[in-house]
């Protein structure tokens, strides 16, 4: 089970992408830049976090 969300650096979600049901492996993720209600995010310095299976794992990305 593969959960990931966008947050801004305030910890305020951006975007939820929902939960994922997929078999062990590697698996793509993709940001277009925009928010939840479909608009596009400001420039800047986002948080991406995603728990697999529990596991937690943060990764920064920027929005250009």
């Amino acid at each position: 089970t593969v959960e990931s969300r966008i947050t801004d650096l305030n910890g305020r979600t951006v975007r939820a992408f929902g939960t994922q049901h997929t078999r062990a492996g590697e698996i793509d993720l993709f940001w277009d830049g925009r928010s939840s209600s479909g608009s596009s995010v400001g420039r800047g310095t986002y948080s991406w976090q995603i728990s697999v299976d529990g596991r937690q794992y943060t990764r920064t990305v920027q929005a250009r």
